[in-house]
């Protein structure tokens, strides 16, 4: 739902911030309820569980413009349907 509401609406970075945040406060609720995202190092360049989530956080904001740039491209590539 988050998408649906921001997506043509705010800037790039705005989606950004707001996918990673959001993301960050998810897997915060997760680590503290269910003891998940435990892991010490996020692809052995970082290290540190609050690294390990931040990344992800991170990782999961660039899902806005992985998702518009990726649906141009394709779009760009796609045959364009045929009439009936």
């Amino acid at each position: 739902m988050l998408y649906l509401g921001v997506g043509r609406t705010q800037p790039m970075w705005a989606q950004f911030v707001m996918f990673a945040t959001l993301s960050l406060v998810v897997k915060v609720a997760e680590r503290i309820l269910f003891g998940t995202w435990e892991l010490d190092h996020f692809f052995h360049v970082f290290h540190g569980n609050v690294a390990y989530v931040l990344g992800w956080s991170l990782a999961d904001g660039l899902y806005p413009p992985i998702t518009y740039y990726g649906l141009k491209l394709v779009g760009r590539r796609a045959p364009a349907p045929q009439a009936a």
